[in-house]
């Protein structure tokens, strides 16, 4: 039950365009206790049907731009192999707390825009 949960969430995040891993890899290694290289690598995979459902409603609805779009498919695929190629480089430790660092700064520099936007 708690891995549907944590599924569901990640899907209605990554439908709005915020990125399900940001929850799901968190959910599934503090959660359920999944080392984090098979967090990641479920991540990958659920993102792939979820992605296309979620840039089909979008493109639907006119909110996806095909030319902007284009520009990063090949950089952000070859982005993507590299990172692969790099995650079997490092301990699964640093790739971890790597990871949940990388979070906290996007939460802190998220939350400071936004305190300062509502002053």
């Amino acid at each position: 039950m708690l891995a549907l949960v944590i599924a569901l969430i990640s899907g209605v995040i990554l439908g709005m365009g915020m990125g399900g891993g940001t929850i799901l890899i968190p959910a599934l290694t503090l959660l359920c206790r999944t080392p984090l290289p098979v967090a990641s690598g479920v991540n990958l995979l659920s993102f792939l049907p979820a992605a296309a459902v979620s840039c089909a409603v979008n493109l639907r609805s006119g909110l996806l731009d095909r030319t902007v779009a284009a520009r990063f498919l090949l950089p952000g695929a070859c982005g993507a192999l590299a990172g692969a190629i790099l995650s079997f480089l490092f301990d699964p430790k640093i790739l971890k707390y790597g990871f949940y660092g990388f979070l906290l700064f996007i939460s802190i520099q998220l939350l400071y825009k936004s305190t300062k936007n509502s002053n």
